[in-house]
């Protein structure tokens, strides 16, 4: 049977050495809650205090979520993307960018390797975008797609509601 990563690190390796990874992502959600408190008060003029009560909620429903069935959330998830989507989609229409300036944007430039302030920067956001506790926490993520390929396992995973189900 396949195991998560965090188990295999639990199980694997010394045990302070658990407890830091397990810190580490930690300390990567504590930044995304902060961030998530601040978009808040940026957007609504919401406090800090109130964002970060709004963000626990937040975290505490999909927990939720997840022990009604892993598909609640991955619909949730891809809600959450279309309508980011088609809100990016919406600012690009109104406002009319060029696009061969749009295009420039995607070719790299040896200036970024060359200056160390440009570097630094990009790998800032790459590292802000693809955060090394989201490997932690998604090897989890993908067991639940494992499930036993014979009937009786099938008739089980079909087991999902009638909209979930067409996803799968």
């Amino acid at each position: 049977m396949r195991r998560p990563a965090a188990i295999i690190i639990r199980d694997r390796f010394h045990f302070r050495f658990g407890c830091c990874a397990n810190w580490r992502s930690c300390a990567c959600d504590l930044a995304e809650v902060i961030g998530s408190a601040i978009a808040l008060n940026l957007l609504f003029k919401i406090p800090l205090v109130f964002g970060v009560c709004i963000t626990a909620l937040d975290v505490l429903a999909v927990m939720y979520l997840q022990n009604k069935g892993f598909r609640y959330i991955e619909a949730l998830v891809v809600t959450l993307i279309l309508t980011i989507g088609g809100c990016f989609l919406v600012e690009i229409i109104f406002s009319h960018p060029s696009l061969p300036a749009v295009l420039a944007g995607f070719v790299p430039r040896a200036e970024v390797v060359q200056n160390p302030k440009m570097l630094f920067i990009a790998i800032g956001i790459l590292g802000a975008t693809v955060m090394p506790h989201n490997l932690y926490l998604h090897s989890s993520i993908v067991q639940t797609r494992k499930y036993d390929r014979l009937p009786v396992g099938k008739r089980k995973r079909s087991s999902s509601p009638p909209l979930i189900r067409r996803w799968h």
